[in-house]
């Protein structure tokens, strides 16, 4: 038997649902106005071709309360760009959930369709007392395989996304997505996350004179490179997919690398590029060439300089000049830079002298 309503009756059902809607809205502008317990990536990582990259997360709270129940969320991202490898490091006290997973994202709770899969991680204390340190803090470092992709060059970054399982009940979550640039590789081809032109590209001159075998790599690894010959090897394989610096479709020694070479030197401008590129060409002024090599350079070498690491004893990061003399050889005019946390880099003080033994690089200078 069909039911009819009265005028009445709708009337109050419009008004329930009014109440409702009402209720929904004010519940979530009161969750809103919670403190927030935030996740973030703290460092500024950049995913090379085939190699590890290491993500620090970090947690903090707006309202700086370092007492309280606890906190649960997921990292996602996806798995045909990154293979999850393991977390490190992770904060002990109160730690129940330590990068469990990989578990495939089916319900999209990040709303990403890209971000196929996720890591759990999840702290709790029976007082609120956690975590009971400064904040804010790296509470687990987490260590994903970049894909070796042939088409990675049609793919510039991929997401880093976070979403809550769980937040203590006075505080809600606060996420920082994170979108990781993806590069094919790097200058640093000795693996101490550094370019320097006495190293690495000194190593890319001689493979590209087609030396091969340790004739490559003998006295050229930096002494704070934790990378075997065949490690450097691959490493340099990876780099040449790169080293078409001035793009003609082609690797050369004379014009590519030793583009290279000036640029790590410190040349700028027209004293990089001075005879260097060829007719064919298709990136051929100082800017376009310094931008694409600079887009290729290891995060270490575009740290802040700071005073009391930068080695040149004025602490402004200011650049040196002086002579290169090896026997036989007229003196060459060089530059050098004081660079940060680089531990094959001589520290200069002001007014010193600098010796730098140099073993056949004469054609270099």
């Amino acid at each position: 038997m069909k039911k009819n309503y009265s005028f009445f009756s709708w009337i109050n059902i419009a008004y329930c649902l009014a109440f409702v809607f009402c209720f929904k809205v004010t519940l979530t502008e009161a969750q809103t106005n919670l403190p927030g317990q935030t996740i973030s990536v703290a460092n500024s990582p950049v995913g090379i071709s085939g190699e590890n990259v290491l993500l620090e997360i970090s947690y903090d709270t707006t309202d700086a309360n370092n007492g309280l129940s606890g906190i649960g969320f997921r990292i996602h991202y996806d798995s045909s760009l990154l293979t999850f490898s393991h977390s490190q490091n992770a904060l002990n006290f109160g730690l129940i959930v330590d990068a469990v997973g990989p578990y495939t994202d089916d319900y999209d709770l990040d709303n990403n369709p890209n971000t196929d899969n996720y890591i759990s991680f999840g702290w709790t204390v029976l007082l609120n007392n956690w975590p009971s340190t400064s904040l804010p803090i790296v509470i687990t470092q987490v260590v994903f395989t970049v894909n070796d992709l042939t088409n990675l060059s049609a793919i510039s970054s991929t997401n880093i996304n976070f979403t809550d399982i769980s937040t203590s009940a006075s505080h809600r979550f606060v996420a920082t997505d994170y979108e990781m640039e993806l590069i094919t590789a790097t200058w640093d081809v000795d693996g101490n996350e550094h370019a320097d032109a006495l190293t690495d590209g000194l190593i890319l001159l001689r493979h590209a004179f087609e030396l091969r075998g340790n004739d490559v790599t003998d006295g050229a690894i930096a002494s704070n490179s934790s990378f075997s010959n065949f490690q450097v090897e691959q490493a340099i394989e990876r780099t040449m997919q790169i080293s078409d610096i001035d793009d003609n479709g082609e690797v050369d020694a004379l014009t590519d690398i030793l583009i290279l070479l000036r640029y790590l030197f410190d040349l700028r401008d027209d004293g990089l590029i001075d005879g260097a590129v060829p007719e064919n060409a298709e990136r051929t002024t100082a800017t376009e060439i310094e931008d694409y090599i600079a887009n290729h350079m290891p995060r270490e070498n575009i740290l802040p300089q700071d005073s009391e690491e930068n080695g040149n004893g004025n602490g402004d990061g200011s650049v040196i000049a002086g002579e290169i003399v090896a026997d036989g050889v007229p003196p060459q005019l060089i530059e050098f830079t004081a660079i940060n946390k680089c531990n094959n880099q001589p520290k200069i003080a002001k007014d010193d002298v600098l010796k730098i033994d140099i073993e056949a690089t004469e054609s270099l200078l």
